[in-house]
């Protein structure tokens, strides 16, 4: 009679070849994602350094990940925001404007984008997505009337364009 046991080196390739071939989907759907949206350059690199990005099921889980990073950037500068304000009394006023633009960004545009993907609202959390990119670094930046820009031009510049890419990659999901 033969031995009908499966040998463990068989079960260990099965399985090994299954996670890969995972790998392989979920690269394809970052680098298809990314091929149609703002910024090819930007897009992968921003997934590809987030580990959840390789567990998304589709372009609406990427776009979860993505306003997340937005929240977490918008976040990580209005901590820079209050740190500058905190060491340098000329400038607590000068981005006093900065910190409520950010504040609303976390809150209510990319927070916002967030709540409507959940309803399948998507036409408006890219709209959002938009808000958060381009209505708060650009008034922060308004308020510098010199060529060097606010002390936080760089983080204001890094946000309009996660902002831009949050909504282009939201417009791909399927209706």
């Amino acid at each position: 009679m033969e031995n009908k046991t499966l040998y463990p080196w068989a079960w260990t390739t099965f399985l090994l070849i299954c996670m890969f071939a995972n790998q392989v989907v979920q690269a394809d759907l970052i680098t298809e994602t990314c091929k149609k949206s703002y910024s090819v350059s930007m897009c992968e690199p921003i997934f590809r350094s987030d580990p959840r990005s390789a567990g998304a099921k589709d372009v609406k889980g990427l776009a979860k990940i993505l306003l997340d990073i937005c929240i977490g950037n918008a976040t990580e500068t209005l901590n820079v925001i209050k740190k500058l304000q905190a060491s340098d009394p000329n400038l607590e006023q000068l981005l006093s404007r900065c910190a409520s633009d950010y504040k609303l960004m976390i809150e209510d545009d990319f927070g916002g984008a967030k709540k409507k993907l959940d309803e399948n609202a998507y036409k408006e959390a890219a709209k959002l997505a938009f808000y958060g990119g381009a209505r708060g670094p650009v008034d922060c930046e308004g308020t510098y009337k010199d060529k060097k820009g606010s002390p936080i031009r760089q983080r204001n510049t890094d946000i309009a364009y996660l902002g831009l890419l949050a909504r282009s990659i939201i417009l791909l999901i399927p209706s």
